[in-house]
């Protein structure tokens, strides 16, 4: 029985942090204050050690990030005091501070314009999910963010609201966010460039997934549409995909869609991508390095945000009590949703429900699909709770729907944590780690399994 963990190094989201109370300064937007003076964190260091002894004080450090631009607080100078001194000694060494600074530079989800200002490279999904969580829901939010009550939200409205959110987004974010939902390009959010939900896009991407394997095995639909063969889908061959589906989706949908696929927001869907979210097989990828389980403790008490998918093979027997397709999603999706909260202590959001009739089981076989979300204040402790629970999460799940259900359930899951925070610069195997479990109908159990890290 195996667990599979996956890593992916290499820019993913803004890293944050989440305190409690007034907005604090997270680590991007200390590196993009603190460049906008100082060359580097070298120098800025130097800076504040004026006795040249390799450490500085809080009043040292606040007296520096007081020349930041924008300049940071005493309460933020604390704030970030506290995350860079490591061994609690009250005091910030040049090596405690140096090496997070240049590896949230080098790590960072940042990309240097022409004026070497760092701007930064932003889901879509990420900004909705925020916002959902800041103001209850995507029509909320929007309402919320209409300062002036107009019935649109321009630029700067939406930069100033943002910055609100848990975790907050930057001022750079924040622009290039409104840029991609402003699809008008007039300036401003009408109510359906802004409303459009977290949980809308996961049913157009459920939706997507359904249609797509009705063209076929994915490697050869890849392969087709791949016009240029330069392993990659530009957003052009992808809309061109989408036009060949079932079930064609609008060009706003099918933009959100890539935007959900393109883990990497280069503007391309490469091969590992589109495999990433549609394959139908478990094999592990060709490449990468397996993730230490000891690694899971540098982990602990750093937050992240998970999302997931799941699939779950139900087959009902003949005699079996037919069941509406509504029903079906409500009970699968309920017991889904309980067993991972009491097995994993997260409070889970189900974005998206959806079934499809399938043929490995019979005539009455279903196939139920699930994305979900959720965040905590330790993936450490999510991950290896994963890994040394794989086997008892999968048949919690199982007897749950087995017994009220009645079908045989086959049960599979991958979810990713995006880690973020001042932490998260550090951490041994990148801020993105990605575990399976369970097993899909005719294939071996993905439970127990080492770890392994995408390279």
């Amino acid at each position: 029985l195996t667990s599979l963990a996956t890593s992916e190094r290499g820019p993913q989201s803004t890293t944050q942090v989440t305190p409690v109370g007034p907005h604090y300064v997270n680590l991007a937007e200390f590196l993009e204050a603190m460049l906008a003076v100082y060359p580097s964190a070298k120098d800025m260091f130097a800076k504040t050690d004026e006795d040249g002894n390799g450490k500085a004080t809080l009043d040292d450090f606040a007296s520096a990030t007081s020349k930041f631009h924008p300049p940071l607080s005493r309460e933020n100078a604390s704030w970030a005091f506290v995350g860079f001194d490591t061994n609690h000694d009250h005091e910030v060494e040049a090596s405690e501070f140096v090496p997070i600074m240049e590896d949230a530079a080098a790590a960072s989800p940042f990309q240097h314009g022409n004026n070497g200002r760092p701007s930064s490279v932003v889901s879509q999904d990420e900004f909705r999910q925020r916002a959902e969580k800041w103001a209850g829901s995507m029509k909320e939010a929007c309402t919320r963010m209409d300062l002036e009550g107009d019935g649109s939200v321009n630029q700067d409205e939406l930069v100033t609201s943002a910055n609100s959110f848990k975790p907050a987004f930057t001022r750079e974010s924040a622009l290039e966010i409104f840029k991609k939902l402003d699809k008008n390009n007039d300036g401003k959010l009408s109510k359906k460039e802004c409303q459009r939900s977290h949980k809308q896009v996961a049913k157009v991407v459920a939706e997507f997934r359904k249609s797509l394997r009705t063209l076929g095995p994915i490697v050869n639909v890849f392969r087709s549409m791949d016009a240029d063969q330069d392993g990659a889908l530009s957003k052009e061959e992808f809309l061109d995909l989408g036009a060949m589906l079932p079930s064609p989706s609008d060009k706003d949908e099918l933009e959100d869609v890539m935007d959900i696929l393109d883990e990497n927001h280069n503007g391309q869907i490469n091969g590992r991508e589109f495999g990433v979210h549609m394959t139908q097989t478990t094999e592990g990828p060709s490449h990468g390095r397996m993730v230490p389980i000891d690694d899971f403790k540098r982990y602990v008490g750093v937050p992240a945000i998970v999302q997931g998918t799941a699939e779950i093979a139900l087959s009902l027997s003949s005699d079996s009590k037919a069941s509406s397709e509504e029903e079906v999603q409500n009970n699968i999706g309920h017991l889904f949703k309980k067993s991972i909260e009491q097995q994993l202590g997260l409070v889970v959001n189900l974005a998206s429900v959806e079934t499809v009739q399938q043929g490995t089981g019979g005539p009455h076989g279903r196939l139920v699909m699930i994305l979900w979300t959720s965040d905590t204040d330790s993936g450490g402790s999510v991950q290896s709770k994963l890994h040394d629970r794989a086997a008892d999460i999968e048949r919690s799940i199982k007897d749950r729907i087995e017994s009220l259900q009645g079908p045989s359930a086959a049960v599979w899951t991958e979810c990713t944590l995006d880690y973020y925070g001042p932490a998260a610069a550090r951490l041994p195997d990148g801020k993105k780690l990605s575990q399976r479990f369970g097993q899909r109908p005719g294939e071996e159990s993905a439970n127990g399994s080492p770890a392994f890290v995408l390279a």
